[in-house]
């Protein structure tokens, strides 16, 4: 009976061993013509010879005299040359002016050249290869037709050269960024001019003005010109993209607009997006770019309309402001809104970029999380790493009903924490965070612990997006109160929604209204302890809030959240 037995080692028992090394010397006469063909010329080749390499196999550069001969063969057979100042450039095998011009450009210094011959093993030789042809090198009685001197281009010089390149199949039209960065020599003859081609990077500079004739060349060939307009211009063309497109959010938008057609923008020459409406186009700005009118029919049109998909407490949130219950109480010039997007108050984006600013000097997450709670850091090590824990705001369930003793106490040891914001940090820099890993424990109804753990993501981090639930404000949008409904997800994690992105949220919009003075109130759920008339119970609790805030007396039986009895509404 026969067996086949396969071993599979461990990965750290697994040792892999070097090819021995291999010597040009013991190479075909095949395999060396490919290998030096590798190379543009023989400068390059010589800056090479310590990473010589035939299928990962290191070669060592010893070339016998066969070699040596072909080396001196191959850098100098079938050249061209200059023309002197006694040949009409392009007679007798030598360049025509505007060859001459480009190929003299690109000659090396002489000590480079010679240097090179010797490190490859070869006496110097009066030749070097440029654009796969061996070009004679120029002497002092050189005619003075090839010489000039490169100049930098204008915009409109730009413009005409790239238009040259082009037609002459230097460059294919559209023209992309990394056709031009590829293109080669980075020099150019127009109208006998010899011109510097502008570095890549001046594409990518807005200010350039290389950047702008770039573009305007690139859209010369997207089609006949049309005429942008803006949505403000015509705000029934904007309502109406809207209502074209109901089903979109603040997360869809971008790519929802990605999907119309591109035209030059007038202003810079990129590629933008347009929205036809009544025969007349319509730049589509990002959502980020909304301006205040567009945010507010954007609100009107798609958040108001669109079919609720929040938990039962923002439905209740939202009933409130169809009813104008709150409404009607408000003093006039103030306003209840839900869905509120917070760059819609005046102040938002300011306080955004300071506080960025200021945690750019440490950590954006650690000071995001720790800018409004009392906190308490602890230091301790897991499987080996370093940790940085924030122990924040463990006070939070000590009113919750049917939660036993034991958590008290466990609250007070440091057991558990309402989360733990954890600072993986690499093994030898003590101050570099490798991962940021939130870790939530929520009760549940039988006394038991709920642990979830979820990654913290820099990418998202967008409060240009953040939203408050319900909010009241003066007539210029700045917000006065802050209802917030924490639902179950703002306690543990779910599929596409994590409990650390929450909290980020959640820390920003406390620290805003904190800089401010505005009052916020965040409402906790718990679906465990929900009654069966939570709607109705919920809706005069949220108006009990309101009214308190407003100085109107309140109806005593509906101080409680009915979600969790007897709870503390502060979370500072």
């Amino acid at each position: 009976m026969n067996y086949n037995i396969e071993i599979k080692l461990p990965k750290k028992n697994i040792r892999q061993y070097a090819l021995e090394d291999k010597y040009v010397s013991d190479l075909s006469a095949q395999e060396f013509k490919d290998l030096i063909t590798n190379y543009q010329n023989h400068i390059a080749l010589s800056k090479g010879l310590s990473n010589l390499k035939i299928n990962n196999q290191k070669i060592i550069w010893n070339p016998n005299n066969e070699q040596l001969n072909f080396l001196t063969q191959y850098y100098s057979q079938n050249p061209i040359g200059f023309a002197d100042t006694t040949t009409n450039p392009g007679n007798n095998n030598t360049f025509n002016i505007e060859q001459g011009i480009i190929y003299l450009a690109q000659i090396p210094a002489i000590n480079g050249i010679n240097n090179s011959y010797i490190r490859i093993g070869i006496q110097p030789i009066p030749f070097i290869r440029l654009q796969g042809q061996n070009v004679k090198l120029p002497t002092e009685n050189i005619n003075q037709l090839y010489v000039q001197e490169k100049v930098n281009p204008d915009a409109e010089t730009f413009e005409n050269i790239l238009r040259d390149l082009i037609k002459n199949n230097k460059l294919s039209a559209p023209i992309t960024y990394n056709q031009y960065k590829a293109l080669t020599p980075k020099f150019y003859i127009y109208n006998n001019v010899l011109y510097n081609l502008p570095n890549h990077k001046e594409l990518d500079n807005k200010n350039s003005p290389y950047y702008i004739s770039f573009y305007k060349v690139k859209n010369e060939y997207f089609g006949e010109e049309i005429i942008i307009k803006r949505f403000e211009d015509n705000y029934d063309a904007w309502k109406q993209f809207l209502l074209d497109n109901q089903d979109i959010n603040a997360y869809s938008f971008n790519d929802r607009r990605n999907k119309y057609p591109l035209y030059p923008s007038p202003k810079t020459g990129q590629p933008i997006h347009y929205y036809t409406y009544e025969n007349l186009n319509y730049f589509i700005p990002s959502f980020n770019e909304l301006t205040d009118t567009l945010s507010s029919y954007y609100h009107d049109i798609i958040v108001n309309k669109r079919p609720s998909t929040n938990s039962i407490g923002n439905k209740v949130l939202e009933k409130i402001r169809n009813e104008s219950t709150i409404q009607d109480l408000l003093p006039s010039g103030f306003l209840y809104k839900t869905e509120f997007k917070c760059s819609d108050d005046p102040r938002y984006n300011n306080f955004i970029e300071q506080m960025i600013d200021k945690g750019r000097g440490k950590n954006i997450f650690l000071y995001l999380m720790s800018s409004i709670k009392d906190r308490k850091t602890i230091k301790k090590t897991e499987s080996g790493k370093n940790l940085h824990c924030i122990n924040l705001s463990t006070n939070i369930y000590e009113n919750i009903p049917y939660v036993k003793d034991g958590w008290r106490e466990k609250f007070e040891s440091g057991e558990i924490h309402e989360f733990e914001l954890i600072c993986h940090r690499a093994d030898s820099k003590e101050n570099t965070c490798v991962e940021w890993k939130c870790t939530t424990y929520t009760p549940t109804s039988n006394g038991g612990i709920n642990v979830k753990s979820s990654i913290l993501s820099r990418a998202n981090f967008l409060p240009a997006r953040y939203t408050f639930d319900a909010v009241i404000t003066d007539q210029d949008n700045n917000v006065k109160f802050v209802l917030e409904f924490d639902g179950s997800d703002h306690y543990i994690a779910r599929k596409g929604n994590t409990v650390a992105n929450k909290l980020v949220s959640d820390q920003v919009k406390e620290n805003f209204c904190a800089k401010n003075g505005i009052k916020s109130i965040r409402i906790p759920y718990f679906s465990k302890h929900k009654s069966a008339n939570f709607e109705k119970d919920f809706e005069a609790f949220v108006m009990n809030i309101v009214k308190k805030y407003l100085g109107i007396e309140t109806e005593q039986n509906y101080n409680a959240n009915p979600a969790i009895k007897e709870f503390n509404l502060s979370r500072k």
